[in-house]
């Protein structure tokens, strides 16, 4: 709950378990929330010495610190015991920035693995994307590593999606298809775009841009007609149809004709 510019937390019944004093307050997830606040009193040194920083934490349902330490950053909260965090690790003259390392703890703060990339999606499916290379056009590539921090596939990839279902979109020469946990193509890259599996099917848009959606076998169950649409969820997905939207079901039916 928020009172003012303040987060709080209360229970099922409305009552205040944690009074309203972060500036930044999450959900709890496995018995810890991510929260944040500005520590006037924090000394660094970055291009010259500072006071006063942003830091974030975790806490326990009672409110007290958990965990251990403060962080630059925490992605989302703990995924089945780990967490992805972010320590600095001070001023670059290099870089001319601040730099930080980011790794992955369990639940008494120690550190299992360094990630060894400056861009990280959570866990998904039991696998984390890491941009392993940039290149001077700008343009990334990216790779899969497991929860004891091992590479999943022999090849990087521009612009993958998280696992979702055991398979992930990926893009190759801009086309996009998805490949298993293994890291074998099940779908060719055929595809203009293509998003992640849920409820058994993945919208993807063909040659033409229009978008609808197959199975895991890469075969068209509800054919491309669509501007745009969402994943599945419980049966639905949204659809916009130019400056409209509706709701189809998993036939393709529409159940809730466009409307502005």
């Amino acid at each position: 709950m928020q009172k003012g510019k303040l987060w709080g937390y209360v229970d099922r019944n409305g009552h205040l378990v944690i009074p309203p004093k972060f500036e930044e307050a999450e959900s709890f997830s496995e018995g810890v929330a991510v929260i944040g606040y500005y520590d006037k009193e924090l000394e660094w040194v970055g291009a010259t010495p500072r006071k006063g920083r942003w830091v974030r934490r975790f806490i326990s349902r009672s409110g007290e610190w958990a965990v251990g330490g403060t962080f630059v950053g925490i992605d989302r909260g703990f995924d089945r015991g780990m967490a992805i965090v972010s320590r600095s690790l001070g001023y670059s003259e290099k870089s001319g920035g601040m730099i930080s390392e980011t790794y992955v703890i369990d639940k008494t703060g120690r550190e299992l693995w360094k990630l060894g990339s400056p861009s990280v999606d959570r866990f998904s499916d039991d696998a984390i994307i890491v941009e392993l290379e940039r290149k001077p056009s700008g343009h990334s590539l990216y790779n899969y590593k497991d929860r004891e921090g091992r590479l999943l596939c022999y090849s990087s990839f521009e612009d993958p999606s998280g696992f979702s279902e055991g398979l992930a979109a990926i893009r190759v020469n801009d086309k996009y298809g998805f490949i298993n946990k293994q890291c074998d193509f099940v779908i060719e890259p055929t595809f203009a775009y293509a998003d992640s599996f849920s409820d058994g099917l993945a919208a993807v848009k063909d040659a033409s841009y229009l978008a609808g959606f197959i199975d895991k076998s890469g075969k068209w169950v509800i054919e491309p007609r669509f501007d745009w649409v969402d994943k599945f969820n419980e049966g639905f997905a949204l659809f916009l149809d130019g400056s409209k939207s509706g709701y189809i079901d998993r036939s393709g039916n529409v159940i809730w004709h466009p409307s502005e």
